[in-house]
């Protein structure tokens, strides 16, 4: 469970992976299509994606190839496309892992 002060949508968020990357908080969400595609999954996936932001994390979201992309601008914020028919997981950290190194000098 993510609390913050910062957060306007919900007092509380979860998240499907958290992880301490040299002292900020990246959080990872994976948007499958089949949970996130109706409009109003997609105006809740951009209002925490928001809220993340707002209390200084790290967000990178994993969108299925279906899904549209959320409209949700800021440098700390990164949304890959991925297939779950084939996935590349490496592919995926490896992208990550640049764009890290592009925000958090020891990553």
């Amino acid at each position: 469970m993510l609390r913050d002060k910062a957060f306007t949508s919900r007092k509380t968020w979860t998240a499907d992976i958290s992880v301490d990357v040299d002292g900020q908080l990246l959080v990872i969400e994976y948007d499958g299509a089949y949970w996130h595609a109706a409009p109003a999954k997609v105006l809740v996936d951009q209002r925490k994606s928001q809220d993340l932001l707002a209390a200084g994390y790290l967000v990178v979201r994993l969108r299925e190839d279906d899904l549209p992309p959320l409209d949700v601008v800021d440098p700390r914020y990164l949304e890959i496309r991925v297939y779950s028919t084939a996935p590349r997981p490496l592919a995926v950290m490896d992208e990550i892992r640049e764009w890290l190194r592009g925000l958090v000098p020891n990553a």
